[in-house]
């Protein structure tokens, strides 16, 4: 970066820099510039997502899952149930 733009961004920072500071961020903010110029060329942006819909889905399927007798344990340790469910306060 160049001086001028060095001290517009240090302007709009509301930083006062001094001549050394202007030479030292330059050269520490061309380092990180060329630093994202390298990440940015290594990114592949044409790459197509896999069909979602395909056989070879991540997704796993749905299964219903009956209420067993461990669930029923634990609904009645709670301190107050309806049925197989938790009775718990109105939250509004």
């Amino acid at each position: 970066m160049k001086k001028q733009e060095i001290e517009k961004v240090a302007e709009l920072a509301k930083l006062e820099l001094t001549d050394e500071e202007k030479v030292l961020f330059s050269s520490e903010l061309n380092g990180l510039l060329a630093h994202f110029n390298q990440l940015n060329s290594s990114l592949n942006f044409n790459h197509q997502p896999e069909n979602l819909n395909s056989n070879n889905s991540f997704l796993r399927e749905d299964v219903s899952v009956s209420f067993s007798e461990e669930s029923e344990k634990l609904v009645n340790l709670a301190p107050e149930s309806q049925g197989r469910l938790y009775k718990v306060p109105a939250v509004l």
